[in-house]
This record gives C-alpha cells, sequence and structure tokens, in this order.
C-alpha cells in the first residue's frame, strides 16, 4: 500500500540508498526496476490523494497484481492492510530473491 506508512517508508528510505522498485496500490501501481529517483519518489508522496497512490501511468490492480509479486527485491514493504499477502505471493518474491520482510 501507498497509504501513510508505506509512502512515508518509501519516501524516506529513498534518501538513504534503498530503491523502491515496485509499488502496488487498492486502485493499481507502478513498478520501475532500476529504482524510483528520490524526485520520483517525492513527487508521488506529496502528489497522493489521502491515501490513494496517483500517478500518470499506473498499472492497472490486476495487470499489477500478476507482476510485482515475481520482481527482483531484496526488502518487501508489507504496508497495507492485514492479510492482503498471501502465502503464494511470498513464495514468489522469496523466488525471485527477497532476503528480508520489513514490518510495520
Amino acid at each position: 500500500g501507498f497509504g501513510n506508512v508505506g509512502s512515508a517508508a518509501a519516501f524516506y528510505l529513498t534518501p538513504s540508498g534503498a530503491k523502491d522498485v515496485g509499488i502496488i496500490d487498492r486502485d493499481g501501481g507502478l513498478i520501475y526496476e532500476v529504482g524510483f529517483t528520490l524526485d520520483e519518489m517525492t513527487n508521488l508522496f506529496l502528489g497522493k490523494d489521502g491515501n490513494k497512490l496517483v500517478a500518470e501511468n499506473m498499472i492497472p490492480f490486476d495487470e499489477i497484481n500478476k507482476k510485482i509479486w515475481s520482481l527482483t527485491a531484496e526488502i518487501f514493504v508489507p504496508a497495507a492492510a492485514s492479510r492482503l499477502v498471501s502465502k503464494d505471493q511470498i513464495t514468489q518474491m522469496i523466488s525471485s530473491g527477497l532476503e528480508g520482510i520489513c514490518f510495520e
């Protein structure tokens, strides 16, 4: 999710060297496998509509929900409501190289 917790985590981790490669929200999301720049993440953070991700190039939810779980990522930040991530999705991420999960 890209609400209060997810967007703040991305906004503050990016300048520390973290590469945010994917965002999934209730209406869709974004994938940028080389990592969003600080300027891009700042614009996404400041451009939210309440707790909702807003972006011109949003990928529809059904499409991003099929793609995002197989991205190469070291850390996953599950910043959404409880019980939205399935065991199969976690298994996909581990198969793609996931090393850790950061709980909020």
